[in-house]
Formats: C-alpha cells, structure tokens, sequence
C-alpha cells in the first residue's frame, strides 16, 4: 500500500510497509551509485571519440582508460557484460580505423577460415575415437519381449448372513 494526499502526483508517494520502504532506501541508493559508474564510463568513452577526431595517437592512450572504466560498469552489473563486451569492440575498431592499422572484419575472417586445410586428428583424441564410433554400424536391437507373469484371479463369495 502507498501512502498518497494527490492521486496524480507522484512524488508523494510513500510506501507503509517496511520491507517496502527499506527497498526504496536501497533502490535511490543503488540508482546513485549507477549514475556515477555510467556517467564515468560514457566521458571516458567520449573523449576516445572526441581524440579520434583529432589526435588519433592519443586516443589509443585514452581508450585504455575507457576499457577500464566499461570493465567497471559491467562488473558492478549497470550494464550487461555483452553490451560492454560490444562497446569496447566497437571503441576499438574506430581506434584502430584512425590509426591506420588493418581492421579484421567477421567476413574476412570467414574468408580465411575456408582457405585452411583441415588438420587431421591424432588418433587418440576425443575427436578420433568419436569419428570411430561413427565409422562402425550399429547392431540392430534383437530384445526379446518381456515375459509376463503368471497371475491367478481370486474370487471372493459373499457370505450369507
């Protein structure tokens, strides 16, 4: 239940139940701490950007910084650590981009992976062994159907009273 003088405002609303209140206090709380660790990290991110538009040396100094910082947020759990993951990718290419060093895409390295040979496998590896069972054919299942048990039916007579 909440506690309410307007019904539109908001604001003014104020739970009665304790354990509610206590999470409110935790919630604020929480929310605080959040906005500082995403505040920190999005800056630190923006002056990567903001070097990358114009000293791109310096923005691979920066950019260490920045990891740091997204590595931060996600530990902490204010965002999810494939979103941080993605970000610091993302930060990375466009370091990279500016500096001029050769920026390996998800179809060149498709394009490089059908080019190798395949190894063969040693042939006491896991692998091995698995190729070997696929090798040999399966027995076909000769099961003999379960014999059933001899039941007796009891009767039962009323007695006569």
């Amino acid at each position: 239940m909440l506690k309410s003088d307007s019904v539109n405002n908001n604001k003014d609303l104020m739970p009665i139940i304790k354990s509610a209140i206590k999470a409110m206090k935790q919630n604020t709380k929480a929310k605080e701490r959040n906005r500082v660790t995403k505040a920190d990290f999005r800056a630190k991110v923006k002056s990567v950007r903001k070097d990358i538009a114009t000293d791109a040396k310096n923005a691979e100094k920066t950019l260490a910084t920045a990891i740091q910082a997204i590595d931060k947020a996600a530990k902490k759990g204010v965002i999810h650590k494939k979103a941080a993951d993605r970000r610091k990718s993302r930060l990375m290419l466009a370091v990279n981009k500016a500096i001029g060093k050769p920026v390996v895409t998800k179809s060149l390295k498709l394009e490089a992976n059908k080019t190798v040979t395949k190894k063969t496998a040693a042939p006491n590896s896991a692998k091995a062994m698995l190729d070997k069972k696929k090798a040999t054919p399966a027995k076909p299942a000769t099961k003999s159907p379960a014999k059933k048990a001899a039941t007796t039916k009891k009767t039962t007579t009323k007695k006569e009273a």
